[in-house]
């Protein structure tokens, strides 16, 4: 689009509407045909649900679509200032596809969304983005995972599921269905293998030998995280290591009559895989969701100072 057309902030929910819906009826045909390109699920996964979320904020303010540290032309666009000749739509700058759900969540806090699920989509749809390479299984898990999304975002849009896939309702009914069952039937499969396991190497030895081996085996993990806690094994009940993902983000905090104070950096942890080295089940993605891992935790928030260094000048509060 030229800035001649005139884009104006009020036309964008309807635009990312509709971009939505096309990737997604795209990601469904392309699974349909089977064996093609996961590259092209993995794409049109991410940026379905990645604009459906979009949708939602700017349904209720475009403004929501800003960058945390927005560049001062796009929060003018966003909030309804004309575009600029010298300013291209390209220029315009967002908030991510990620952050984007994460806002979204905020906004309506029981609308079911796992950051665990979302790092599985939009974890593939980079993949294959940057690299041009997604796994099969990987495309497999985000399409899962961007239907379920979606599922859980229509009832915040003026939409149905009906009215959001078209011809493609049913269809995308039954894949849901579908792949929900493959995934868990994986799980399963892999919960039973551990079980086994863990019975074969400790049912031979008494129960202080074998809970001596555990202390030790369980001391530590068995790979490096930015971030870890125990949690329960569902295959083992041995309390072994949930590593996650830390993210530093800067909020601004207010008074209740909405008067700026100053600054909040939050850090928050995101679930990336669950390691138990006595029954050796390792559990990722979509199954930390299965095994009720899935919940983001907060690590740490403080304030930092009243004035914050931004590109151009400070601002102050």
């Amino acid at each position: 689009m030229k800035n001649d057309d005139k884009l104006k902030s009020k036309d964008l929910p309807l635009l990312l509407l509709k971009s939505s819906q096309g990737h997604a009826r795209r990601a469904i045909a392309i699974y349909q045909k089977r064996g093609s390109s996961e590259n092209e699920i993995a794409l049109h996964c991410g940026m379905a649900v990645e604009h459906l979320a979009k949708y939602i904020l700017a349904l209720i303010n475009t403004a929501l679509l800003q960058e945390n540290k927005a560049d001062e032309d796009s929060l003018l666009f966003l909030c309804g200032a004309p575009l600029e000749h010298s300013k291209k739509v390209s220029e315009i700058r967002t908030i991510g596809a990620e952050d984007a759900c994460k806002r979204v969540q905020k906004i309506y806090p029981g609308i079911g969304y796992s950051p665990t699920v979302g790092a599985t989509l939009f974890g593939a749809r980079n993949s294959a983005a940057h690299l041009g390479v997604a796994d099969l299984e990987d495309a497999y898990a985000a399409l899962y995972a961007a239907m379920l999304m979606i599922k859980n975002f229509l009832p915040k849009t003026r939409i149905g599921w009906e009215g959001y896939w078209g011809e493609e309702s049913a269809a995308a009914s039954t894949l849901l269905n579908e792949e929900e069952d493959n995934l868990r039937a994986r799980y399963v499969a892999k919960i039973t293998a551990a079980e086994q396991r863990f019975a074969a190497q400790y049912s031979g030895i008494s129960e202080d030998a074998r809970s001596t081996v555990l202390k030790i085996v369980l001391e530590h993990p068995r790979a490096n995280y930015d971030h870890k806690e125990k949690r329960a094994c569902p295959a083992c009940n041995s309390f072994a290591w949930l590593g996650f993902d830390l993210k530093t983000d800067f909020e601004a905090d207010f008074e209740r009559d909405g008067t700026p104070i100053g600054v909040v950096e939050v850090t928050t942890a995101t679930p990336k895989s669950f390691d138990c080295p006595a029954c050796g089940l390792l559990l990722s993605d979509i199954e930390l969701e299965f095994a009720d891992m899935d919940g983001e935790v907060y690590i740490e928030e403080k304030d930092i100072r009243d004035t914050v260094q931004f590109e151009g000048g400070d601002l102050d509060f």
